[in-house]
């Protein structure tokens, strides 16, 4: 009974012992590994074991790897298309590197095509590495790899999955759909990097194209502006003279991403956010839209947006019926065909998705290139571009152009050939568009300058007609006042009116050397008429807020309140927009002359005479502080010896007028309004 629970405990040691040496990453020779054994890669991202797809109701098992510590995910599976009917299957490393796979009876159901190696030049290890790629490596210090997952994937690519082409063994990696969702086994659907000479990214059914991306240009392939870089993964592209691939690689660590090709052929791509998701998150379909179709537009027919397709310039459609009913498989024809001779020649086309069936060339210029195409009668179009990501190549299109499709603010630059007649068209057809964009032009900058100088016409129209109102205005002014005046003079006076050349030749045609004062009316300047006679003339400045109202009032203040020849008034001048007001000098010494000489003879004494002038005179001084006071008028006027102060130059405005009008004595203006007056007392 001793030896028998001994034995058991000794069998219970050994399963425990190897099921903690199994939930490693490392398989090693000789052990069994079997249902219900994994294996967990040292960063706890993927497991690797035997598992039932979807609810389990297929009952076959299937060894694989998933997303360790996630809803059921499965990324890769060994024995796709042979599933172990039980839960008895168990896999084996041998000595040589080579796994197998045994059902119950021992027969095979999957096994690795590595050529197998002799057990004294390594020792193999089966290991799930952090990127989820299960590989058998030397287990000795090199480590060099012998076999790996990554080159024998499913349906799924991971970051750091080479989707491409061993060169040096002819292993072409590429992915296939599961048939169902249920069942792991092949699908209809593929996705590949092919072929060699001028890779593109194809997804087909079966055999036949559904979808492409390509041909690679040095930094994306034509036509997929969704494969290129972005915040989330970086697109890789190498090639060289071992291998050929493409590949994609998670910008964020915190982030688990993996592309997957779904049973009914759409490429997805999945992410989950570590710590945060709750389930995965489709980011992408690559070939949802109806542009992704391929061939959907024919030969020489490009999709646009909204599943519409245009022919090339140069292009008609084959059959305008159908592309009426929205058909346009039957794709386009040229306008004119080519005749194979010297006079073709290329259009270039911006902004499409390259054509598929490329064939890459030798290292050609652009103008090699195009020669070299165009002694080819089947060459239909040729490109330069970085093929392979180290320099342009000669790219060319032999036979018809097809899956076209116009790519706004992406794409790439291709020559299609045309027929001589054809090119001669599109010339024509420019020269009419600069035309037209000529004349456009033209006739825009020529009714903007004829609205510019409509509005300034009208604006010059507008200010002239102001300017005549108011010359109009100013006239009926100086017309009702001078009639006033007029009236004024046949109450008491009369006052001569001078010609404006008169007063212009006296003054010196007003020169700054005849000024002698500035008031609120105007400037006063010095001159002489022809007969001799010194005179003063003021002339109305154009600011002034005086005008012919207030010389009617001065003449009259002058005339009526004092003594019309006590100033003795020559007379004024009213000529266009000029008024001017004249007196006599005071300082001719003969104020006498400006009494009536009846006056003179009655009087007893001429000397009374000047000093009650001279009295007056300062009576009416331009400035309060230069008048006397009454008290000092009488003295004045009482006792002879008092010596009595030269006159200056007498105010004939009001003071008000002078102080508020004092700062225009420096402006440099026009004038409108000119009075003369003769010196004297107010």
């Amino acid at each position: 009974m001793s030896t028998w629970l001994l034995l058991t405990l000794l069998y219970l040691l050994i399963s425990v012992n190897l099921q903690t040496s199994l939930s490693a990453d490392t398989l090693k020779p000789h052990q069994n590994f079997t249902d219900g054994l994994t294996l967990i890669s040292s960063n706890k991202r993927f497991e690797f074991g035997f598992f039932s797809p979807g609810n389990g109701s297929s009952g076959g098992r299937y060894l694989g790897i998933w997303f360790h510590n996630l809803p059921l995910t499965v990324v890769w599976v060994a024995n796709r298309n042979n599933p172990v009917p039980d839960s008895f299957g168990k896999l084996t490393l041998n000595e040589n590197g080579v796994l197998i796979l045994y059902n119950r009876s021992l027969g095979t159901l999957w096994s690795t095509n590595n050529i197998p190696v002799a057990a004294r030049s390594f020792t193999p290890v089966l290991q799930l590495l952090d990127s989820g790629n299960l590989v058998v490596r030397n287990g000795r210090s090199n480590g060099a790899l012998f076999w790996e997952s990554f080159d024998f994937p499913t349906d799924t690519l991971l970051p750091d999955f080479k989707l491409g082409w061993k060169l040096d063994v002819r292993l072409h990696r590429f992915v296939r759909s599961w048939k169902s969702s249920e069942d792991p086994s092949d699908g209809q659907y593929s996705f590949s990097l092919d072929p060699p000479e001028a890779p593109q990214l194809v997804l087909r059914h079966g055999s036949q194209k559904l979808y492409r991306w390509g041909p690679f240009d040095g930094s994306s392939f034509s036509g997929s502006i969704r494969l290129t870089a972005n915040p989330l993964f970086q697109a890789i592209f190498v090639y060289n003279s071992v291998e050929l691939y493409y590949k994609f690689k998670i910008l964020d660590d915190a982030i688990l991403s993996r592309f997957v090709i779904s049973p009914m052929g759409l490429l997805e791509c999945y992410t989950w956010r570590v710590n945060t998701s709750k389930d995965w998150n489709l980011l992408i379909t690559f070939n949802s839209e109806p542009c992704d179709s391929y061939m959907k537009c024919g030969r020489y027919g490009s999709c646009y947006s909204l599943s519409s397709c245009k022919c090339l310039s140069g292009f008609t459609p084959e059959s305008p019926q159908d592309w009426g009913l929205f058909s346009y498989s039957g794709g386009c024809r040229r306008r004119h065909e080519l005749d194979c001779s010297h006079r073709d020649g290329f259009v270039k086309y911006d902004g499409l998705k390259l054509p598929d069936d490329p064939t890459v060339w030798a290292n050609y210029t652009d103008d090699e290139c195009k020669a070299k195409c165009l002694k080819n009668c089947s060459c239909m179009a040729y490109a330069n571009l970085n093929v392979y990501g180290n320099g342009s190549r000669c790219v060319v299109w032999i036979g018809d152009l097809v899956d076209l499709k116009n790519l706004p603010g992406g794409g790439e630059q291709i020559y299609i050939r045309m027929a001589h007649a054809e090119l001669q068209s599109i010339a024509d057809a420019k020269r009419k568009r600069i035309t037209v964009k000529i004349v456009s032009v033209a006739t825009v900058i020529g009714v903007l300058l004829l609205s510019i100088g409509t509005i300034w016409y009208i604006s010059w129209i507008m200010r002239e007609k102001r300017k005549d109102q108011i010359g109009r205005s100013s006239k009926a002014q100086h017309s009702g006042s001078f009639q006033q005046m007029e009236e004024t003079q046949d109450e008491g006076f009369q006052l001569p009116l001078f010609d404006l050349d008169t007063i212009f030749l006296a003054c010196n045609n007003f020169s700054e050397r005849n000024k002698i004062g500035q008031g609120g009316f105007g400037s006063v300047y010095k001159g002489e008429l022809s007969n001799g006679q010194e005179i003063a003339v003021k002339r109305l400045l154009e600011k002034s807020i005086q005008g012919v109202e207030e010389l009617k009032n001065e003449i009259t203040l002058i005339a009526k309140l004092q003594h019309r020849n006590l100033v003795k008034l020559l007379g004024c001048c009213i000529e266009g927009d000029e008024t001017m007001l004249a007196w006599m000098l005071w300082n001719r010494r003969v104020p006498l002359e400006i009494l009536d000489p009846n006056l003179v003879q009655e009087s007893s004494d001429g000397n009374q005479v000047i000093r009650c002038i001279q009295v007056a005179l300062l009576c009416v001084q331009q400035y309060p502080e230069d008048r006397p006071k009454m008290s000092t008028v009488y003295s004045m006027l009482s006792y002879e010896k008092m010596e009595l102060p030269e006159p200056k130059e007498p105010g004939f405005c009001r003071e008000s007028y002078t102080k508020k009008f004092d700062t225009s004595a420096s402006d440099s203006s026009t004038f409108n309004e000119v009075t003369m007056t003769t010196l004297g007392g107010r």
